[in-house]
């Protein structure tokens, strides 16, 4: 088994920081609304954007948990699809990255 401890280590710091962000989104959402119509127009145009920030650290968080998941059977830094090792840079880059940098160009050149 390979040694993610480096690794491991990044991602549950990673995991606490979104979590606490969430969680900070979470609270300013839950804040009392204004009774002027134009203050709850900015607020809530506000609290959409909030919401977006939010779905966007717990998706983060899933994949994190995810990029643990692989550590647990020795597959975190394997290319899911061509089973390479993934470069060190770049998991620095993207810590739950699942794909290697040449499977993830094609894939996003396919989408183009």
């Amino acid at each position: 088994m390979r040694d993610y401890a480096e690794c491991k280590s990044r991602i549950e710091a990673r995991i606490a920081e979104l979590t606490a962000r969430a969680q900070g989104i979470e609270d300013d959402l839950d804040h009392q609304k204004p009774r002027d119509l134009s203050d709850q127009a900015i607020d809530l145009e506000d609290d959409e954007m909030l919401e977006s920030l939010g779905h966007a650290a717990q998706n983060e968080i899933e994949h994190l948990h995810f990029a643990l998941s692989l550590m647990d059977i020795d597959e975190y830094g394997l290319c899911q699809k061509c089973g390479g090792d993934s470069s060190k840079a770049r998991l620095d880059a993207v810590l739950y990255a699942v794909l290697c940098k040449e499977c993830a160009t094609a894939a996003q050149s396919q989408r183009s």
